[in-house]
Protein backbone atom coordinates (compact mmCIF):
# COMPACT_ATOMS: atom_id res chain seq x y z
CA UNK A 1 0.00 0.00 0.00
CA UNK A 2 0.81 3.56 -0.50
CA UNK A 3 1.05 6.19 2.21
CA UNK A 4 1.26 9.69 1.25
CA UNK A 5 3.87 11.78 2.56
CA UNK A 6 3.59 14.20 5.19
CA UNK A 7 2.21 17.64 2.47
CA UNK A 8 0.98 15.20 0.51
CA UNK A 9 -2.99 16.04 -0.73
CA UNK A 10 -4.95 12.83 -0.97
CA UNK A 11 -8.39 13.22 -2.08
CA UNK A 12 -10.20 14.22 -5.08
CA UNK A 13 -8.98 18.05 -6.53
CA UNK A 14 -10.93 20.96 -5.56
CA UNK A 15 -12.76 22.32 -8.19
CA UNK A 16 -12.03 26.15 -7.47
CA UNK A 17 -9.06 27.23 -6.67
CA UNK A 18 -8.59 29.77 -3.56
CA UNK A 19 -8.58 32.73 -5.30
CA UNK A 20 -11.94 31.29 -6.53
CA UNK A 21 -13.16 30.10 -3.26
CA UNK A 22 -12.30 33.94 -2.02
CA UNK A 23 -14.49 36.04 -4.55
CA UNK A 24 -17.34 33.39 -3.97
CA UNK A 25 -17.49 34.01 -0.26
CA UNK A 26 -17.12 37.70 -0.83
CA UNK A 27 -19.92 37.87 -3.66
CA UNK A 28 -22.02 36.07 -0.94
CA UNK A 29 -21.06 38.05 1.75
CA UNK A 30 -22.29 41.11 -0.21
CA UNK A 31 -25.85 39.40 -1.00
CA UNK A 32 -25.77 37.77 -4.41
CA UNK A 33 -27.02 34.72 -4.19
CA UNK A 34 -26.21 31.15 -4.37
CA UNK A 35 -28.00 30.65 -7.69
CA UNK A 36 -25.99 33.54 -9.19
CA UNK A 37 -22.79 32.53 -8.32
CA UNK A 38 -23.09 28.91 -9.43
CA UNK A 39 -24.32 29.60 -12.72
CA UNK A 40 -21.13 32.21 -12.97
CA UNK A 41 -18.34 30.07 -11.77
CA UNK A 42 -20.28 26.64 -13.78
CA UNK A 43 -20.08 24.88 -10.60
CA UNK A 44 -22.96 22.80 -8.67
CA UNK A 45 -24.92 24.45 -5.67
CA UNK A 46 -23.34 22.21 -3.41
CA UNK A 47 -19.82 23.40 -4.24
CA UNK A 48 -21.11 26.95 -3.53
CA UNK A 49 -22.34 25.93 -0.25
CA UNK A 50 -19.32 24.19 0.63
CA UNK A 51 -17.34 27.26 0.27
CA UNK A 52 -19.81 29.23 2.14
CA UNK A 53 -19.63 27.22 5.11
CA UNK A 54 -16.13 26.70 5.62
CA UNK A 55 -15.62 30.44 5.42
CA UNK A 56 -17.77 30.81 8.66
CA UNK A 57 -16.05 30.99 11.86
Amino acid sequence: MFSAGPAEHMGRPPKTTEAQRQFIHTRLVKGETVTGVVRDFKVSRATVLTVRDKARP
